[in-house]
């Protein structure tokens, strides 16, 4: 609804736009002179490009966005919309919490954590690695991937680890790595 509220408002300036410069005077054998028919129509543009923007403007306030804006979800059950903060499905009656969350767990990545989570500052001598966070880390890539043992996340998911790895601190680059090393 927000994009066709900001087509009409695109739509209803030019409109204006155009209106404004119309040319409402003729030529006689005297000058030119103002003609009333053209002004009315003049006018009639006018008025019609400044309701159409003003309907824009509106459907752009109180227009709903898309879907996925909205926080709606799919039922894996029904596939009908749901809120992602739903328990049960309004549609057919299942009970999609637990379903979704384990569907969040597994399509979890090393990325999905942001990077400033996992090193703290102590003092003037620079950062320290927060273990909490990197053990939060290494229990999440290991839901992710149930039925794999510890060494076969680490080789999946490496490129990710290296990516967060590659964003901290340079000082915290290698005692990163060996405190999540432990958990594999």
């Amino acid at each position: 609804m927000k994009k066709l509220g900001f087509f009409a408002l695109v739509i209803g300036v030019l409109w204006v736009v155009v209106a404004l410069n119309i040319d409402v005077s003729v030529d006689t054998g005297y000058g030119r002179v103002n003609n009333i028919g053209l002004m009315a129509s003049r006018q009639n543009h006018i008025i019609i490009g400044g309701l159409i923007v003003l309907v824009g403007v509106l459907m752009l306030i109180f227009g709903k966005g898309s879907s996925s804006a909205a926080g709606l979800v799919k039922c894996p059950f029904c596939a009908e919309l749901i809120q992602s903060e739903a328990i049960k499905c309004k549609h057919c009656g299942s009970m999609v919490a637990e379903t979704i969350a384990s569907k969040r767990a597994a399509e979890f990545k090393a990325t999905d954590m942001s990077f400033d989570e996992f090193f703290v500052r102590d003092g003037s001598s620079g950062f320290s690695v927060n273990g909490g966070a990197v053990k939060t880390l290494a229990e999440k890539l290991k839901l992710a991937h149930p039925g794999m043992d510890p060494a076969e996340v680490w080789n999946h998911t490496w490129t990710d680890i290296d990516s967060v790895k590659n964003q901290l601190p340079s000082g915290v680059r290698e005692p990163f790595m060996t405190e999540l090393k432990k958990y594999f």
